[in-house]
């Protein structure tokens, strides 16, 4: 879980009436979001963009492997596969990147918003984005992937 204040929590539902705080990563900004994947929590950051903790590798003690500096405040965050879409309030609408390394993420597409973009998600191609009044829904196709038919 994310806190503005303290940053990225893990915790073991071994007894899921009891959590256990076991882990803990504090972020340089304000966490306003976490998506996970793999090994990877993927923590929005408010003005720090988008940190990729390894939370997997040894939960007690998370480590930082990546970021992504968005160009505004980094409010939302969802991933699905290698791919991380970033709500990314004032400046940036929605981000789009790759982070099928890890270390390593990469721009592949942005969509300047009409409306501040607070939260985002993926469902079946489409990237649906809140704003403080409205919804909005995309499309985005990665011009970096080829998909073939056989």
């Amino acid at each position: 879980m994310t806190d503005e204040e303290r940053g990225l929590t893990i915790y073991s539902l071994e007894d899921p009436e009891n959590p256990d705080e076991i882990g803990h990563w504090a972020t340089p900004s304000n966490a306003q979001d976490v998506s996970l994947w793999g090994d990877y929590a993927f923590v929005a950051d408010w003005a720090s963009g988008l940190r990729i903790i390894n939370v997997l590798g040894d939960p007690t003690s998370p480590e930082e492997v990546g970021r992504f500096d968005t160009p505004g405040y980094a409010t939302g965050v969802f991933v699905w596969e290698d791919t991380v879409y970033v709500a990314d309030v004032y400046t940036g609408g929605v981000i789009v990147i790759d982070a099928s390394d890890p270390t390593n993420p990469e721009l592949i597409g942005y969509y300047d918003t009409p409306g501040q973009a607070l939260k985002v998600g993926y469902s079946d191609g489409l990237i649906f984005v809140a704003y403080l009044t409205n919804i909005g829904i995309y499309r985005f196709t990665d011009p970096t992937r080829s998909t073939t038919q056989t």
